[in-house]
């Protein structure tokens, strides 16, 4: 009996501080799609989601060249019982802040916007990201 509980309760300790699942996500700086991938069991196995944004879909729709800049911004870890044991995060980038106007901007901008924002979110500097986003929130075209 007495091995029994110390055998339970060592179980439920390694269960409380042992991490089982990770969950990573990430962003593209480009066009705001986002990446979940969810690790199991110390890396034996994951799965990975791929939530494509408007803009992508768009600009691959259209034909439009473009190259992902993948930022990881947010990661919580959880023990065998579901319970956080980490949650972390980072400053998310200026295409976060076009998500309200995604699907707006992304069906009612042309293909030379398209490319000069898609120009601008892969090498402009963040001021220039940032000054942009900021224009696109304030544009009416896209409140329709």
């Amino acid at each position: 009996m007495f091995i029994t509980i110390v055998l339970v309760v060592a179980l439920v300790a390694i269960g409380l501080f042992v991490e089982v699942r990770e969950v990573r996500r990430n962003i593209d700086l480009v066009t705001g799609s986002m990446n979940v991938k969810t690790t199991w069991l110390f890396g034996l196995f994951s799965t990975q989601t791929h939530n494509p944004s408007p803009l992508e879909l768009r600009l691959k729709k259209s034909g439009l060249v473009y190259t992902p800049s993948w930022q990881g911004f947010g990661q919580v870890n959880y023990n065998a019982f579901g319970i956080e044991t980490f949650r972390g995060c980072g400053s998310t980038p200026p295409i976060y802040r076009l998500s309200s106007l995604h699907t707006q901007f992304a069906r009612l901008a042309t293909d030379e916007e398209l490319v000069a924002f898609v120009k601008v979110m892969q090498s402009g500097s963040d001021d220039e990201q940032d000054a942009l986003i900021r224009a696109t929130n304030k544009n009416d075209k896209w409140y329709h």
